[in-house]
């Protein structure tokens, strides 16, 4: 069972506070007011004030963008996209509202609409390593793996300590298939930043592809010293173990993972698969009932658990949960339904 990468997403957010000449006393206050709200993560009280702004001066576009900074903030990307829009209506080149456009698209998943936007900000500044960055995660998105890893290397070119991009690039190498060299991109995230935490992660994913699982263990274990709340690499660094016969370790990190997340069909199967394998068969069948409990339509849990009835020789049981399991796609329990007990399903 293959657990998700930790992926990289935006994490440089561009605030421009200038402070208009010719305001009101009052009106220069709320906008001050406003960035020292916006600094301090209070992103509703900002908006309030940046409104008092816009109401004596609609046209403010440095306040404009600032709202918009807030309503990304909250999430509320149509407003954001809204205010960086009109600020660029009245000023075409203001190439921090292109860029933050483009991050709100992005979280919008218009990977496209993003790429122009991050595309205009290069015009206005063909340096700007981080545009080049963020259109290739968005060709990354799109699956376009090539195209992505190509802006990575340019913003490589321009930035050779850009520790995110490694990162990325790597993830990029990981989707092809690249494990090596995706390795040796993390390994260099790695270099630049020692407690990368996803990058630790994200090898260990690479190596265990590679089934080089001494390494593998080392990077989870590595990962989980600096983030000890990461439940994926407790899982992952299980199914290391599960597959080196260490059943009880691999337990052990399956019930570190439900600590953190508790609510995981799939961890719950892969304790299952652990008690099956030591042969204590009832404590398996509670867990691939607690998986299915999770996700009634999870097809490995009733298949699993349908095996274990047949080695209890539950021929009803096993039939039903075989039928189940078949129902929802899985091909092998319809196979087991023939082999076993002659059943065409």
């Amino acid at each position: 069972m293959k657990r998700k990468l930790c992926l990289l997403s935006f994490s440089i957010f561009i605030l421009s506070a200038f402070v208009q000449n010719g305001y009101s006393q009052d009106i220069s206050t709320a906008f001050k007011q406003g960035l020292a709200y916006y600094k301090d993560g209070n992103y509703k009280s900002a908006i309030e004030q940046y409104n008092k702004v816009l109401l004596s001066d609609p046209k403010d576009e440095n306040t404009l963008y600032n709202r918009g900074l807030a309503y990304f903030k909250l999430a509320n990307y149509e407003s954001a996209i809204k205010d960086y829009t009109d600020a660029i209506k009245i000023n075409p080149k203001y190439e921090d509202a292109y860029f933050n456009r483009g991050l709100a698209y992005y979280y919008q998943e218009s990977y496209s609409t993003a790429i122009a936007d991050f595309n205009t900000a290069l015009i206005l500044n063909p340096g700007d390593a981080q545009a080049i960055y963020n259109c290739g995660l968005c060709y990354r998105k799109k699956g376009d793996y090539e195209t992505a890893i190509a802006d990575y290397n340019k913003a490589i070119r321009i930035n050779p300590q850009y520790t995110d991009a490694y990162y990325s690039r790597g993830l990029a190498n990981y989707y092809k298939g690249e494990y090596q060299t995706a390795i040796a991109d993390y390994t260099l995230a790695i270099k630049l930043d020692p407690n990368y935490t996803d990058a630790f992660y994200n090898r260990g994913l690479a190596y265990y592809k590679l089934n080089d699982n001494n390494h593998a263990i080392e990077d989870y274990t590595a990962s989980l010293k600096i983030n000890p709340d990461n439940s994926d690499a407790y899982y992952n660094r299980g199914l290391v173990y599960y597959h080196q016969q260490n059943y009880d370790l691999a337990m052990n990190d399956y019930n570190a993972s439900l600590k953190i997340k508790s609510q995981q069909a799939d961890v719950y199967v892969s304790i299952g698969l652990c008690y099956r394998k030591l042969e204590k068969y009832d404590l398996a069948i509670a867990d691939f009932t607690k998986a299915i409990s999770i996700d009634p339509k999870y097809a490995i849990a009733y298949n699993n658990r349908g095996s274990v009835y047949w080695i209890q020789k539950k021929k009803d049981l096993c039939i039903a949960d075989w039928k189940k399991a078949a129902d929802l796609g899985d091909a092998t329990s319809k196979k087991y339904l023939k082999d076993y007990y002659n059943i065409d399903y």
